[in-house]
């Protein structure tokens, strides 16, 4: 491959990095552990961290509620490197 290839693929291959990194990923809350005491909520590590806290614990409030513990604590977050997933843990207390 002679240097001049090496150069327009990254000049092709950069504006398109730049594209994706502006893509905005939603933070779509999924539930993936449930058992009256706590919820854990699995969403993605590229999104919005603001966005993230918030639907988090909307969707973990609306889980806690359909239990006898009526309100959901944060209590903490793991990051799976793996698979770009987050899994934030909640407290359902009374």
């Amino acid at each position: 491959m002679n240097r001049t290839t090496t150069l327009h693929r990254h000049a092709v291959s950069a504006p398109l990095m730049t594209a994706l990194a502006a893509c905005t990923i939603p933070a779509t809350p999924i539930v993936s552990e449930f058992n009256g005491d706590s919820v854990t909520i699995v969403t993605s590590a590229f999104a919005d961290p603001a966005s993230v806290r918030q639907k988090s614990q909307e969707e973990a409030s609306r889980i806690c509620a359909k239990g006898p513990k009526k309100k959901a604590e944060y209590a903490s977050t793991r990051t799976n490197q793996q698979t770009y997933e987050q899994s934030h843990l909640f407290l359902c207390l009374n």
